[in-house]
């Protein structure tokens, strides 16, 4: 039974330094150890054997758990963000962001544009001088742009309009405005169940003369633009 230990706990060893794969030592590493322990509790046995196979039992287990972790953590990433990485975000620099255009890519208007956990689109655009009780300020237009996204993860998402800027011709950034006109549209911030869709719009306040606009969504990981023309 010593003997067995052994072999066994040198296959374990072997076969869990093996990337993800190795978590299939946890078999011959539960028989190592038990083997191992009835082997050291038997009077006259190969105590060496049957301690060296309890020892190797241990450190592949402790391998095994590593890889099982790590597979959890990759099975719980969707691409969301905490509240600390959208502070990042709103604290960086998107001038220079815009300016290094390799840093985004660039899709037009009505088009799906898939993601790695979702899939966004405009679809539409309009300008739009508020009503009586909430009026943009003066040389100022309202621009509403109705944004739908679709969940395409195996898990709930977070979705923001603190992810989308918009920039103008001269490089004018505006950020999103509480949309008080469309009040049960808007496109806030919440949780989004896998494969729902999500549609609301995005106020933005901008320049009347501002033109060639390019809305930029980005997050901790992704970056595109998307030319409202």
């Amino acid at each position: 039974m010593a003997i067995a230990a052994l072999i066994l706990g040198v296959l374990a060893i072997c076969i869990s330094w093996i990337p993800v794969i190795g978590t299939v030592a946890i078999i011959p590493c539960i028989l190592s150890f038990i083997f191992s322990i009835v082997s050291i509790s038997k009077k006259g046995s190969q105590k060496a054997m049957s301690i060296t196979g309890l020892i190797l039992s241990i450190i592949s287990f402790i391998i095994i758990s590593f890889w099982v972790l790590i597979f959890i953590m990759i099975l719980c990433f969707d691409g969301s963000y905490d509240d600390s990485f959208s502070h990042y975000w709103n604290s960086y620099d998107y001038v220079d962001d815009y300016e290094n255009n390799e840093l985004y890519s660039t899709y037009s208007m009505k088009e799906d544009i898939k993601l790695s956990d979702r899939v966004i689109k405009v679809e539409k655009v309009e300008r739009n001088q508020g009503n009586e009780n909430f009026k943009p300020a003066e040389g100022n237009d309202f621009l509403l742009v109705t944004i739908s996204m679709k969940n395409i993860s195996m898990r709930d998402i977070l979705y923001s309009c603190d992810d989308f800027l918009l920039i103008d011709n001269n490089k004018n950034e505006f950020e999103t405005d509480y949309n008080k006109i469309h009040s049960f549209t808007t496109f806030t911030k919440d949780n989004l169940e896998k494969n729902k869709v999500k549609t609301g719009v995005l106020c933005f306040e901008i320049k009347k003369e501002s033109k060639d606009l390019t809305l930029q969504y980005r997050n901790v990981t992704n970056h595109i633009n998307i030319g409202l023309k």
